[in-house]
């Protein structure tokens, strides 16, 4: 059963800190974004959850040359206590890890298969884009590399089992951002090396 259909309670406090220094925040050329959240969720009620949980999050954006833009996505998450799988940190999918569906990064459940999240996520994406024709000033092509991981307890976190993802796109800038078809292969998947997935998006990877 996905987990969305799952009876759920909790009771929690959380607080988040901010720092917006983009020239754009639907289309960032250059300048920073930072952020940091932390949710505490007691067992008041009833409820089901007693956990703590912090997510970082660092974006930077860069003019390398004449309509070339760098940019790079960092997240560090963790958690303790007893997390419900709807709190647990996910990835997969084209706003995060480039090289698996959504969600489908990291452990599974053994008899379904389905994802099941985690108290541990590692998260960075590089990206490079430039332009194409001249007289589409609005059109850029991108290349990409992505690596991260979701490991099911703190203890399992290790740099050595990360996953590796490369991919190339096209991106149409939007007022609302830009829109994104992108191909992404997983470098730790042997049998899917000729295998692209494909991802069509909008807006920035976040």
């Amino acid at each position: 059963i996905d987990r969305q259909f799952f009876p759920y309670s909790t009771t929690s406090i959380s607080s988040s800190i901010i720092r917006e220094k983009r020239n754009d925040p639907f289309n960032p050329e250059r300048g920073n974004f930072s952020s940091l959240a932390f949710e505490w969720a007691f067992p008041l009620f009833e409820t089901e959850s007693d956990f703590l949980k912090a997510i970082a999050k660092q974006q930077v954006f860069s003019k390398v040359a004449p309509g070339v833009n760098f940019s790079s996505t960092f997240r560090f998450g963790i958690g303790m206590g007893r997390i419900p799988i709807h709190e647990r940190f996910f990835a997969g999918g084209g706003n995060s890890f480039r090289g698996k569906r959504f969600d489908a990064l990291g452990p599974k459940d053994p008899s379904s298969g389905k994802p099941v999240g985690g108290k541990a996520l590692f998260l960075l994406n590089l990206e490079l884009t430039f332009p194409l024709l001249s007289r589409l000033e609005n059109l850029s092509g991108a290349v990409f590399y992505d690596v991260g991981q979701v490991f099911y307890k703190r203890s399992d976190f290790d740099l050595r089992d990360l996953e590796h993802a490369v991919g190339l796109g096209l991106r149409y800038r939007t007022p609302l951002g830009p829109l994104r078809l992108e191909l992404g292969w997983n470098l730790n998947e042997q049998g899917r090396r000729g295998k692209p997935l494909v991802f069509i998006t909008i807006g920035h990877v976040f």
